[in-house]
């Protein structure tokens, strides 16, 4: 009886083999013996063990795959197999791979043991390695690896390699021995499954061109230096096509991967600003090589090859236009800081030309170390000066006046070279060349001296911003109207007044009242929005625009010592604030663009609501020439306040923290108001607001009082 169930536990993988080894049968074998994985021409080891029929038992055998049901030829893959049964606690299994064109004798691959519980026989029962006339293979488990007393479940693991090359579908059969450590043959349940995989799509590795594959952008010279954009050309780079988006960079650090695209150069990452199949455009990596490095993409998993690029200390060069003959330029300062998602990789907007005298800004890269040193893969902060030997500029063969050569701020390693254009250049093409270092860098701008100077309108050219009234007053919000204010359109931006000092020049535009600076807050083509300056002179004053070295003829504009107006939304609705807000937090689009402001919410009688305006005149303390307001400075002057039919009085009437000469008027709201556009007028000695039959109205609504219901009905109806 005891060799009958030796015969039985050695034919049928019993996991029982701690009491009798089978190594005179099978030499040193403890696993279950081959073809007993229910593949075609397998049986299953209920030839031996008894309990259940074929997966009937209650639990179940899982082959585990570590990803998709595809193998890579060639790549090794993880496999597991599960054995649950929540009645049992001894486990084995037996797993075979069989290519589908032949699952009888087709051996699919390698099968190897990763650890001490399973083990690889061969067809003829001996350990693997496999003889040809025995090839095909089954792992399975040893005698540790039962696990006698565990309870519920086991999952083996092992490795497995698919054939080197497509062989078609393979499918991975096993059988699995859900066994009640009862020391005999019975009362085991035997569970079998297979799953079927395909050959994965082959992707090609990407390829760095042979000739010109890594260059500097702008020069597109081969070779690369430290901490410099860089395009790299060639194929299969990337799967998807795009740039980092403001989100990806917006904590100031740069990403080392798009879309699974990474680059190393020299062993060290780089920094990804755009990739498609046939480009990617990084930033290198700070290092002191000079000499070859390799260059290696990785898209996705897959290598390429690595390409062999020369590394110089620096490279310098400027950006183009995409067809490689302008300079990449800006006028009055920096716009292109809003570009940073698309720069350097893409194409910007064709640059204008350039007026002789006017100052101008081209960026590049490659121009070596700066001052502050640049912090490796991340948006620069502030200004840096290039650290090396100074550069010189020339436009058209005369000495340009270099005004600034360093990093620009926002970006990544662009340098930005500001030049004063020499007043003597020609209109055309003209060429500009860098020297730097003791190289030299040669492209072109377009010089004209047709643009048109800015022009103040004849009617209405200078008027109080709300009222829209000609004239002027001391710290009073004007508008000046006009063709060719300014090249841009925008207001400041809240860094831009962050110090408290209001700017006197946008984009290179500035106002000029009564030869004094005012306070720019706004400029578009059309219209400038400015606080004037504080002047004392009462009668008609000159208002010039300059608009980046181009001077506009004086407007002659009558100076008030007030002029009293206030703000609406839409031309109809004051701009209103309700109960203890306000509007500080608009410092960036307030006031000029009041439309831009949440739509007046109607008010309710005996609420608390605010109104703005600006040129109500002197205050107590007074307020500063150009800066913001700290602190509440109450209006001096005695004012009437009407709201409909009623006079109401001013709970604050002054100048509002946080602002620069907006005054804020906080009234209640009579109780009995009537519902409907009352209209506001505030008067000031022999002045008034603004005030028409379209103008300047605050929406009144009474709250809906909720319905009350009788008590005793409402008991009844109980």
């Amino acid at each position: 009886m005891l060799s009958d169930k030796l015969h039985n536990r050695s034919l049928c993988g019993a996991l029982f083999l701690f009491l009798v080894s089978t190594a005179a049968v099978w030499g040193d074998v403890n696993g279950a013996d081959p073809r007993l994985t229910g593949a075609p021409g397998d049986g299953n080891c209920t030839q031996c063990h008894s309990g259940t029929q074929v997966n009937a038992g209650g639990g179940s055998v899982k082959i585990i795959l570590p990803g998709d049901a595809t193998y890579t030829p060639g790549v090794n893959q993880h496999i597991k197999v599960q054995v649950s049964d929540s009645a049992q606690r001894r486990w084995g299994f037996e797993l075979s791979a069989r290519v589908d064109s032949n699952p009888t004798s087709g051996q699919a691959g390698a099968l190897a043991s990763t650890d001490s519980f399973t083990q690889v026989l061969c067809d003829n029962g001996r350990r693997a390695p496999c003889a040809n006339s025995s090839v095909i293979q089954f792992i399975t488990h040893t005698n540790a690896g039962t696990h006698i007393g565990t309870s519920a479940s086991y999952t083996f693991e092992f490795d497995w390699t698919p054939p080197a090359t497509d062989v078609g579908p393979v499918t991975l059969y096993a059988a699995g021995n859900a066994a009640n450590g009862n020391n005999a043959n019975s009362g085991d349940h035997i569970y079998t499954a297979s799953t079927t995989l395909t050959a994965a799509v082959q992707v090609p590795k990407p390829s760095i061109s042979s000739a010109n594959g890594v260059t500097v952008v702008g020069s597109r010279i081969a070779g690369a230096a430290p901490a410099t954009w860089l395009a790299i050309n060639g194929t299969n780079l990337a799967n998807s096509s795009r740039t980092w988006t403001l989100d990806e960079v917006s904590a100031g650090s740069l990403p080392t991967s798009l879309d699974g695209v990474s680059v190393q150069i020299n062993g060290n990452a780089a920094f990804v600003q755009s990739i498609s199949p046939t480009k990617l455009i990084v930033l290198s990596p700070s290092d002191s090589t000079v000499g070859p490095v390799n260059v290696v993409v990785t898209n996705n998993g897959i290598a390429g090859d690595a390409s062999i690029a020369a590394m110089a200390a620096m490279s310098p060069s400027l950006f183009v236009t995409s067809d490689g003959k302008y300079l990449i330029s800006s006028h009055g300062g920096n716009p292109l800081a809003s570009r940073l998602d698309n720069v350097p990789s893409a194409a910007l907007p064709d640059p204008t030309a350039a007026l002789p005298g006017e100052t101008i800004a081209f960026y590049g890269t490659g121009f070596g170390p700066a001052d502050p040193a640049i912090v490796d893969g991340q948006l620069q902060q502030s200004p840096a000066n290039i650290a090396t030997s100074p550069l010189t500029v020339t436009v058209g063969g005369s000495t340009a006046t270099v005004v600034y050569a360093g990093l620009a701020t926002g970006f990544a390693a662009v340098f930005q070279l500001e030049i004063a254009v020499p007043v003597t250049v020609s209109n055309g093409d003209q060429e500009v060349v860098v020297s730097f270092n003791d190289q030299t860098y040669t492209s072109k701008i377009q010089i004209t001296g047709a643009r048109p100077k800015p022009t103040i309108n004849s009617t209405n050219g200078v008027t109080i911003t709300g009222s829209q009234a000609a004239g002027a007053a001391p710290q009073t919000w004007i508008t000046i109207n006009g063709a060719n204010l300014a090249n841009s359109t925008r207001s400041w931006t809240t860094d831009e007044v962050a110090s408290g000092q209001l700017p006197i020049s946008l984009d290179g535009v500035s106002v000029q009242i009564n030869g004094a600076d005012a306070f720019v807050q706004s400029v578009s083509p059309a219209a400038v929005v400015v606080l004037s300056p504080n002047d004392a002179t009462v009668g008609p004053v000159n208002v010039a625009v300059t608009n980046n070295g181009l001077l506009s003829d004086s407007a002659s504009v009558t100076m008030a010592g007030v002029a009293p107006a206030l703000f609406t939304a839409d031309g109809k609705y004051l701009v209103t604030s309700h109960g203890d807000s306000a509007l500080a937090d608009r410092i960036d689009n307030f006031p000029s663009t009041a439309a831009k402001l949440p739509a007046p919410v109607a008010a309710q009688p005996g609420e608390a609501i605010s109104f703005y305006g600006t040129g109500f005149g002197v205050t107590d303390p007074a307020l500063a020439d150009g800066q913001l307001q700290k602190d509440p400075a109450n209006l001096t002057t005695p004012i009437t306040i009407t709201v409909g039919v009623a006079t109401v009085n001013a709970d604050f009437a002054g100048l509002v923290p946080g602002m620069a000469g907006i005054y804020q008027f906080k009234v209640t709201i009579p109780t009995d108001t009537a519902d409907g556009d009352q209209q506001v007028t505030i008067q000031m000695n022999d002045l008034s607001t603004q005030k028409s039959d379209k103008c300047c109205f605050v929406q009144v609504k009474a709250a809906t009082a909720s319905p009350v219901v009788d008590a005793s009905v409402a008991k009844k109806r109980r």
